[in-house]
């Protein structure tokens, strides 16, 4: 019996590391999916200075009664009129959760960006909730700016 123990080990090693894999590899999949259905278009369109547009393919309807289009619209004009041009650096996911009430996912995912300008580059680091839609798309729930500059959204 003290013979077989080293493979039911190695067996034991090889199920948990092909678990283990299989579940990165599925997440990295999915962040992939999010930044090429989310992320890279929405910041596109900001990035473009084209706000409006990105608040009505990405706002979520209770976003959209929280924050109303001129609101939304305001907090870039005002970012962009003090501070300059943003552009996306980078996002990572900083949680992810099911709604208690109807099971859909809920995300909260961070987006780096530098606001650009001739005197001085800005780092800004926004943080959305995303909530799932049919279909598997996701559009802004709520936002926030984690920025020293009172720069403070919607984002």
């Amino acid at each position: 019996m003290s013979r077989f123990v080293p493979f039911i080990i190695l067996a034991v090693v090889l199920v948990v590391g092909f678990v283990a894999y299989r579940s990165y590899s599925s997440h990295k999949a999915f962040e992939a999916n999010l930044e090429e259905r989310f992320v890279k278009p929405y910041m596109a369109l900001i990035g473009a200075g084209k706000e409006q547009e990105a608040y009505q393919r990405f706002a979520s309807e209770s976003f959209k009664k929280q924050y109303p289009l001129e609101v939304y619209l305001e907090s870039y004009r005002r970012l962009r009129s003090e501070k300059g041009n943003i552009t996306y650096s980078e996002f990572q996911i900083e949680q992810q959760s099911k709604s208690l009430i109807d099971g859909s996912e809920v995300l909260q995912i961070g987006i780096s960006c530098t606001v650009k300008n001739n005197a001085k580059d800005y780092y800004l680091q926004m943080a959305f909730q995303l909530a799932e839609q049919p279909g598997g798309t996701y559009l802004v729930n709520n936002s926030f700016s984690i920025n020293p500059e009172g720069f403070l959204g919607p984002w």
